[in-house]
């Protein structure tokens, strides 16, 4: 007779990333005692932080040191010089969380977008299938996925607040192995009939579920997740567009610049700070790319999108509803010099005010 495995069910959240998963994970973090009670594990042997429940160690389980190592916190890796060790002992910590959870919790809810964008193999899922098998039979991987464009525009804006010296509308998978030098991503990074194919091979094709992503209440990936697996009711965390405007985007392209040119970055408190200004007073649209390149850059992609409608919405007359309205016709550039000198007039002032608050130890 074979042994009852510890849950019924492991729920797997894997992005894809720019589809929400930190609201996810913070709701998640927010409630992991009321999604105890309702039967429901959150680990928090996979968080490197309480406040988030992103579980970055399940990565780190099955990966390669080169896939994970931005992501640990310097002294994690300064103490852990063998990877395999640390891996190791990973798998006990979950282990040992397991076996200290009440009897009455059957399910088992991980979250990591980062097993979208890092985990690319086969033999890396494998291994985490391995991970995750003695604990249940029944597995779901869930992942939202939206116009592959999209991503690329949140891409340029995320590399732009993090220190990118050029704009990059439009991916150009002109490096090393083929990744965009200045996003950092592959190709493969869009592929989505890909990603659904290398899950569905280990866990089953009638396990993938994937979803398309909208912000409107209901429709969020917060809602679908809990109507898909049956939550309980979470507080939503209202959808916050962390867009800059164009005069903001030059600006930061500049500080970026001037910051490389000193040959200084940044300190994580004042990027997060400069961040946190810029997209509380100059939230709004910014650069796009013009709508004959987006288009072909959809169209790269189309084969696979119509795959993944047709083996998983096949009632959908498209995978996406694609409108290009929004898309500049001509190079979406400003005619003058944006007012920069303002900008860092006030960003100046911030600081120093948040200085002047700040009571020295």
């Amino acid at each position: 007779m074979a042994t009852k495995k510890r849950f019924e069910e492991v729920i797997i959240h894997i992005g894809t990333e720019r589809t929400g998963s930190k609201s996810i994970q913070t709701v998640m973090a927010r409630n992991r005692d009321l999604l105890l009670r309702g039967g429901i594990l959150i680990p928090r042997s996979l968080s490197f932080v309480d406040h988030l429940a992103n579980h970055t160690k399940l990565l780190i389980m099955c990966s390669p040191r080169t896939h994970f190592e931005d992501l640990c916190p310097p002294q994690v890796l300064a103490d852990n010089q063998d990877i395999g060790k640390y891996q190791r002992l990973l798998v006990e910590e979950l282990r040992l969380e397991i076996d200290q959870t009440p009897s009455s919790v059957n399910r088992l809810l991980i979250s990591n977008e980062h097993l979208h964008s890092r985990l690319g193999t086969l033999s890396g899922i494998e291994k985490m299938f391995e991970i995750l098998a003695p604990y249940a039979d029944t597995f779901t991987v869930i992942v939202f996925i939206r116009p592959q464009i999209e991503c690329a525009v949140s891409l340029f804006n995320l590399a732009l607040r993090r220190g990118a010296t050029e704009f990059r509308l439009i991916p150009q998978f002109d490096g090393p192995r083929g990744f965009d030098r200045i996003l950092g991503v592959a190709q493969s990074y869009f592929q989505y009939d890909e990603l659904c194919s290398r899950y569905a091979s280990i866990f089953g094709e009638a396990h993938v579920r994937p979803f398309i992503y909208e912000t409107r209440a209901g429709a969020d990936p917060l809602s679908i997740l809990a109507r898909e697996t049956r939550l309980p009711v979470l507080p939503i965390i209202p959808f916050k567009n962390s867009s800059i405007n164009v005069q903001a985007q030059y600006f930061q392209l500049r500080l970026n610049r001037a910051a490389k040119e000193a040959r200084e970055g940044y300190g994580m408190d004042l990027l997060a700070f400069i961040d946190e200004f810029l997209t509380s007073n100059y939230r709004g649209r910014g650069l796009l790319p013009t709508r004959s390149d987006a288009a072909a850059f959809m169209d790269m992609f189309a084969a696979g999108n119509e795959r993944v409608r047709a083996k998983y919405f096949p009632n959908a007359p498209s995978l996406f509803e694609q409108t290009w309205e929004q898309y500049p016709e001509g190079p979406d550039m400003l005619e003058t010099d944006p007012d920069s000198e303002g900008i860092g007039l006030a960003l100046i002032r911030a600081i120093w005010s948040q200085r002047v608050r700040t009571p020295k130890n």
